[in-house]
């Protein structure tokens, strides 16, 4: 499989772990299953950083020294919602690290509030690589093998 597949795969991955995930969050109580937090916790943090560093060092400079004045504000775009992400992700392990057990029932609306932010933030930044990025590399006809 190409890196450009393994790339377009791993988002319909992500995208599929963060909808499941988004549904068993929504039942998120002090009574409720904390260790679906912690799962989508290290999922995000096993799979996010490793993608946009793959995209950093393997796509974005060849959109860079291929690419017109469009594919350049592109990157640039994504590079800035990649930083977005990551500090969005940093606060969100800074969140959990204060608890050492499941939250109180009144804390559940604010951690609830916090992960559903994040999982928008990654759909939709996933959502436009599919319907700009993808299209680009097809047309530019860059092969990552």
């Amino acid at each position: 499989m190409d890196k450009i597949t393994r790339e377009a795969k791993e988002h319909d991955d992500i995208m599929e772990f963060i909808a499941i995930y988004q549904g068993a969050l929504a039942e998120i109580s002090y009574r409720g299953p904390w260790n679906r937090i912690k799962e989508l916790q290290n999922f995000l943090n096993d799979h996010i950083p490793p993608h946009f560093e793959f995209e950093e060092k393997e796509i974005f400079p060849i959109l860079m020294e291929k690419g017109m004045d469009k594919e350049k504000r592109l990157v640039q775009e994504l590079l800035t919602e990649h930083t977005q992400i990551r500090d969005k992700l940093a606060k969100f392990d800074t969140l959990l690290s204060e608890y050492s057990s499941p939250p109180k029932e009144e804390e559940t609306h604010k951690l609830n509030e916090k992960v559903n932010e994040i999982l928008r933030i990654i759909l939709e930044h996933a959502q436009a690589e599919d319907k700009k990025l993808f299209p680009i590399l097809q047309e530019f006809e860059i092969d990552l093998k």
